[in-house]
């Protein structure tokens, strides 16, 4: 595949994002942040394209998938602790 396809994907996927999600996408920073952007766009023309496959996506998003989970576990349980120091009773 020629990279010009790549790269026209590449822009429909900037094009299509909402302002906070380019705005999210611009801030990223530093190494970490420059691998996540790539993995990010990685991750996006995987939908365009699904053959494509480099090296350490798969992994990537186990991980970021293994870390969201966390984060929601994390939040759950700060819910349950907050409502069980409620009291229902009128």
């Amino acid at each position: 595949m020629r990279a010009s396809a790549f790269a026209t994907a590449l822009g429909g996927i900037f094009a299509r994002m909402s302002p906070a999600e380019r705005k999210t996408f611009r801030d990223l920073q530093g190494v970490d942040g420059q691998n996540n952007g790539t993995r990010m766009c990685q991750e996006a023309l995987r939908k365009e394209f699904p053959k494509f496959n480099p090296d350490g996506l798969d992994e990537w998003i186990k991980t970021r998938e293994a870390n969201t989970n966390d984060q929601a576990r994390k939040l759950i349980d700060a819910i349950e602790t907050t409502l069980k120091t409620l009291s229902w009773e009128h």
